[in-house]
């Protein structure tokens, strides 16, 4: 590849590059909807709805990178990738899944008529609507008692698998370039993502790029590059989960047009940022 072909990563030339591969993976998504909403499979459009959740994450990631919000664009891309290994490991499961899945939402929509809270210094209690007179089904009895622990303690995770395990399902059926592809983006988003959301130390300075120890940002543009490094992989990252997904919902639809118009565009932008 010659030089002119390539912008140099950090810098303003390539971000824009990357926001027009993800400008044309959210065209590629719309095209890949239209067949989608035809299918009948159960499993299918339902995972439809997570996938469109992602096509609305990443619009945002477009709104927040081209205004420089680089916390909120790894929070919000952190949520691509979550959807994806939901995606991934209902598509590797099937109907077992998505029950499963459908049983965490029922006693997810149960425990939410029942919360409170009680602020004693200003005299404030907030409840819910009431579940009093609410009839429990065997169906819903069942649900809860799956995920409450012995101790009575609500489960949170709803597959009862962690990231890796996941990733270890997903990869077992689709292959080596989806297992590379997830295992990028939790190292891209996810392990940061993570630090961000929880407020850590280390996520405030991980953004700023004063985690490394002999590299610190001296001036604004050097910080500015560093952002700009920051959002260009995280839209690399978000471009390869796009296809990703689409080899996913391949499965219920032929989407062979689209997924190879997708790799294209990451290829594209990767071979910027080399």
């Amino acid at each position: 590849m010659t030089n002119e072909n390539k912008s140099n990563f950090g810098s303003q030339e390539l971000l824009n590059e990357a926001h027009l591969v993800l400008q044309g993976q959210l065209e590629i998504i719309q095209r890949a909807f239209k067949k989608l909403m035809d299918c009948e499979d159960e499993v299918a459009l339902n995972l439809y709805t997570l996938l469109f959740s992602i096509y609305d994450s990443s619009k945002s990631i477009l709104i927040l990178s081209s205004n420089y919000q680089v916390r909120d664009s790894f929070l919000t891309a952190r949520t691509v990738f979550e959807l994806t290994l939901n995606i991934g490991y209902i598509s590797c499961e099937g109907k077992s899944a998505l029950d499963k899945a459908k049983r965490h939402m029922n006693q997810k929509s149960y425990r939410d008529l029942e919360r409170k809270l009680n602020i004693e210094s200003i005299n404030l209690s907030v409840q819910t609507l009431g579940i009093e007179n609410l009839i429990i089904s065997d169906e819903l009895k069942k649900s809860l008692e799956e995920y409450t622990t012995q101790k009575g303690l609500e489960v949170r995770a709803w597959t009862g698998e962690n990231v890796f395990k996941k990733i270890e399902i997903i990869s077992k059926k689709y292959g080596n370039k989806v297992n590379d592809i997830l295992n990028i983006g939790l190292f891209n988003i996810y392990r940061h993502g993570s630090e961000i959301a929880h407020g850590t130390l280390f996520g405030l300075f991980y953004i700023i790029g004063a985690t490394t120890m002999n590299q610190r940002p001296k001036n604004t543009e050097d910080l500015l590059n560093s952002h700009r490094q920051h959002l260009t992989l995280i839209i690399l990252s978000i471009s390869m989960l796009i296809e990703t997904n689409l080899t996913f919902m391949n499965k219920y639809k032929d989407l062979s047009e689209e997924i190879s118009a997708s790799e294209k565009l990451t290829l594209k932008l990767a071979n910027k940022s080399k």
